[in-house]
């Protein structure tokens, strides 16, 4: 009877710590992400250069599925952003700051992707964005900014 209970107690722990763990931390405030960050800055981005795609170990093949399980690539790529505006920091407007993101080249297919997973980016040539370096708020530390009267679609 105490290794059933022993059995039960243990199952019920590792399946609410594999619960927890799947979900991603809550949004960061914007004072948060300035205060985690060593710097944060706005500007366009000039270059982006990404290296060569690699597994992600984020998607698993689906048990029930034979074949077509294509997994999920990553890219680690570097954008450079020409500064238009510090708002921590050292860095001025004009100087270029080498962004570091990583970037996903094909989705899972045939499979089931692992959460929360890595904080992934798309950027190209041409964004305004506003970048903060920060460790805590690695989820929401890129976000792109809206040209004044666009329309979202």
């Amino acid at each position: 009877m105490k290794r059933k209970v022993k059995a039960i107690l243990i199952l019920l722990v590792l399946c609410l710590s594999l619960n927890t763990a799947g979900a991603l931390p809550p949004p960061c405030t914007p004072e948060e992400l300035l205060d985690t960050s060593e710097y944060a800055v706005e500007g366009k981005v000039v270059n982006v250069v990404c290296g060569e795609p690699y597994d992600s170990n984020e998607c698993k093949p689906v048990a029930q599925e034979k074949g077509g399980f294509e997994p999920e690539l990553f890219s680690n790529c570097a954008a450079t952003l020409l500064i238009s505006k510090n708002l921590k920091g050292n860095h001025e407007a004009g100087e270029k700051v080498v962004i570091p993101y990583v970037r996903v080249d094909r989705v899972c297919r045939g499979g089931t992707h692992i959460l929360p997973g890595s904080p992934t980016r798309e950027l190209t040539v041409g964004s305004d964005i506003r970048y903060y370096k920060s460790k805590q708020c690695r989820y929401w530390n890129i976000e792109r900014i809206e040209e004044p009267g666009s329309t979202r679609g």
